[in-house]
């Protein structure tokens, strides 16, 4: 049901991109809901474009850093790409965001470098900021995956076979909101979007017509 949910976000932020096709949070959000639905190499795709349209966001940079560091397919991930990006958005953030930390801890989980992973993942989840941030059910992620980084494993996002089949044991990132709610946001960024364009669109036909008249 979900995954439909987020094919019909797709569809309407295709429109809203349609529109403005240099909208990065359009293609931001795009991204998400393509990695939410499976299509790895659509979402890192359209983080990468998000990023090289708005470099100096934050939230950008970020998303295509967890992509790059967790994403289950091998042929997806770079880890040191990873801890760029991830490097980036702390940069950006002055170092004062925890929520980021996460992310730089997983990008270098991903090239080995688990004594890295495990200092910023600790600063994250000890972090009182970052649990307000994230909520109880993905700080207790953030916790498995230190947990994860001392055995020296990475953290890597559940392929869309495994979350059918129930196994959670590393689910997605969810940057703290319930699934439903992170949905209505996408649908609404997308609708906003369209809106917005339809509006100017009509704007510019009525002064087309004005002045031919």
């Amino acid at each position: 049901e979900e995954n439909k949910e987020y094919e019909l976000a797709i569809h309407d932020l295709n429109r809203a991109i349609e529109l403005a096709p240099g909208s990065a949070s359009a293609i931001y959000y795009r991204g998400y809901a393509h990695s939410k639905g499976g299509h790895h190499q659509a979402a890192k795709s359209d983080y990468l474009r998000s990023v090289q349209i708005a470099p100096e966001s934050p939230q950008f940079q970020n998303g295509l850093a967890w992509v790059l560091a967790t994403c289950p397919e091998d042929s997806h991930r770079d880890g040191k790409l990873a801890i760029m990006h991830a490097t980036k958005a702390c940069e950006l953030t002055r170092w004062r965001e925890s929520y980021y930390f996460d992310t730089l801890a997983a990008a270098y989980a991903e090239v080995g470098d688990y004594a890295k992973a495990v200092e910023w993942q600790s600063k994250a989840v000890t972090d009182a900021e970052f649990k307000k941030r994230v909520g109880e059910e993905e700080f207790s992620r953030a916790k498995e995956r230190l947990e994860l980084f001392n055995a020296g494993k990475p953290w890597r996002e559940p392929s869309i076979s495994q979350a059918s089949n129930g196994i959670v044991s590393n689910p997605s990132k969810t940057h703290g909101v319930p699934l439903s709610k992170q949905f209505i946001w996408i649908l609404i960024a997308a609708g906003a979007f369209v809106f917005a364009f339809v509006i100017i669109a009509c704007i510019r036909f009525q002064i087309r017509a004005a002045r031919k008249a």
